[in-house]
């Protein structure tokens, strides 16, 4: 059994919630009936909550997840569920459109744009610890005229790289 998380992609093997067998679903939560402790399967405490492709959302157990879905793949989706009413406002703002479409155009630019914010996350994280090191080596002081040595060349370096990173990724 493949194991579902936040972002898998299913489809309804039968139809279910007003939606015909073959909707597309995406995982927004998972979580524990509590049941998998005392029958020592790790997988048959996790349950998952799915909205499908009309908005209508529902739980499934571990067992109604084997019967009623089959699991697509695992989209990059990060979802953090606080209520209904957010889900909801989250669907209508086409939130899980790209991972609700059988459209094979949506969901590869669903893939590139998190693959792009992936990549500028990396991009960001390079900046970040080029101004660290700067910073370090600037030891507290802000005026270069206090480094020894060649320490003034070695901070405007890495805040040189950082900001050559910015231009590059991050400014049009």
């Amino acid at each position: 059994m493949n194991i579902i998380k936040v972002g898998s992609v299913v489809t309804l093997k039968v139809s279910c919630l007003g939606n015909p067998a073959g909707t597309m679903g995406v995982c927004y939560e998972t979580y524990s009936l509590g049941r998998g402790a005392s029958l020592k399967d790790p997988n048959m405490d996790t349950s998952a909550s799915f909205i499908f492709e009309n908005g209508n959302y529902d739980g499934f157990s571990a067992e109604d997840i084997k019967h009623f879905l089959t699991h697509l793949y695992d989209s990059a989706l990060i979802y953090k569920f606080t209520n209904v009413m957010r889900l909801s406002e989250d669907f209508r703002d086409g939130m899980f459109r790209p991972y609700l479409t059988h459209s094979s155009h949506l969901r590869p630019a669903a893939l590139v744009q998190v693959q792009k914010e992936e990549n500028e996350d990396k991009i960001a994280q390079q900046v970040i610890k080029k101004l660290d090191t700067a910073f370090t080596v600037l030891d507290g002081t802000f005026d270069y005229k206090q480094l020894p040595g060649g320490k003034a060349a070695e901070a405007q370096k890495y805040i040189q790289e950082a900001a050559e990173l910015i231009r590059k990724h991050f400014v049009a």
